[in-house]
């Protein structure tokens, strides 16, 4: 009887190893699919960041707001003729009657360097470019395409807009996911010089969001922007759209949280005492404007100057989540923002 449960146990034992190494086994070949998966990935933002390092947003300028970003529309030197120079009546001419004729704007064309990878993937609406802390550290620069879906009607309870919250450049499934931009946000079609004439303008508040990841990739540094030296030293973003090249210049980073559940789907509560920055995107009311930009100014946690916003202002917001609120308390809800004013 003795030899038959030894024999039970023995083989019991047996089926548990193997069970034991075959868990092993499964997780051994699943973390080698998600290294390739990622080296994959790296690979090909690899070439997007070579193919698109010559725009303006591969290089970061030293400007800042304020007359000397102006200087060459100041006047000139004052050419008024004086009494030891008078006009020559000879010279003087009637006005023409020429009537005043409108530019026609330039041909709104795609950036040629931005085109292999919209072409593979006409998801991409632009490229976020932040320098990183200078320590020789890759993570710490944030330098990626970002991406854009729309919510399908036909599919009600899918959260199309978040497509890339798990997928790669390639559509594929990847754990830190892509940058990718609000629905409610439009980037914009064609030139600010020409006052997007045959275009889209862009919405006055765009937002992006990203993975706050514990390598440091995607937005996993965006919490820098909490300090204020950090933020001082590292306050201009760069986002090339499609078509053209943006500067932004940070003015405020803070932490909040998630309120209720299915928050993201109530805009209707502006005047909450809470302030649910996530509901503030696309082309907001003046109203609204105000209140928003209120509470990102009191909200601000890194010291930077107010800026006087204006309603004409762009803004650009990057959002991740943070493991604390704006309490500073641990909070598996709280998120993390930083606000920018376009410069250029």
């Amino acid at each position: 009887m003795s030899g038959k449960r030894f024999e039970k146990n023995r083989i019991i034992s047996r089926v548990g190893l193997a069970v034991a190494c075959l868990a092993v086994l499964t997780l051994i070949i699943f973390l080698a699919v998600r290294l390739i998966r990622n080296a994959q990935e790296e690979a090909r933002l690899n070439e997007f960041r070579e193919e698109t390092k010559d725009l303006p947003g591969g290089q970061l300028a030293n400007v800042s707001r304020g007359p000397d970003t102006f200087g060459d529309l100041l006047p000139g030197p004052d050419v008024t003729p004086t009494p030891d120079a008078p006009l020559n009546q000879d010279q003087v001419t009637e006005p023409s009657a020429t009537p005043t004729v409108t530019p026609t704007p330039r041909p709104i064309e795609i950036q040629q360097k931005m085109l292999r990878t919209y072409n593979e993937n006409n998801d991409l609406v632009g490229k976020l470019y932040i320098p990183g802390t200078g320590n020789g550290d890759p993570r710490t620069e944030i330098n990626y395409p970002v991406m854009q879906t729309f919510d399908d009607p036909s599919t009600p309870d899918v959260n199309e807009n978040e497509y890339y919250i798990n997928r790669g450049l390639d559509k594929k499934i990847l754990s830190r996911g892509s940058l990718f931009m609000d629905y409610r946000s439009v980037s914009g079609e064609g030139y600010v010089e020409d006052n997007y004439a045959g275009g889209v303008k862009p919405t006055n508040i765009m937002m992006i969001y990203g993975h706050n990841m514990g390598t440091g990739e995607m937005f996993g540094f965006l919490y820098y922007f909490l300090n204020t030296d950090y933020a001082e030293k590292h306050k201009y973003i760069e986002y090339d759209t499609l078509f053209e090249h943006r500067r932004y210049e940070v003015v405020s980073a803070f932490r909040s949280h998630v309120f209720t559940v299915n928050d993201y789907m109530d805009y209707s509560r502006y005047d909450d005492p809470n302030f649910k920055y996530y509901q503030f995107c696309g082309d907001l009311t003046e109203d609204k404007f105000v209140y928003w930009y209120s509470n990102v100014v009191s909200h601000n946690e890194n010291g930077l100057p107010e800026y006087n916003a204006s309603y004409d202002d762009e803004f650009l917001v990057l959002s991740t989540c943070s493991g604390t609120d704006e309490t500073g308390a641990r909070n598996e809800d709280g998120r993390l923002c930083v606000v920018a004013v376009r410069i250029e």
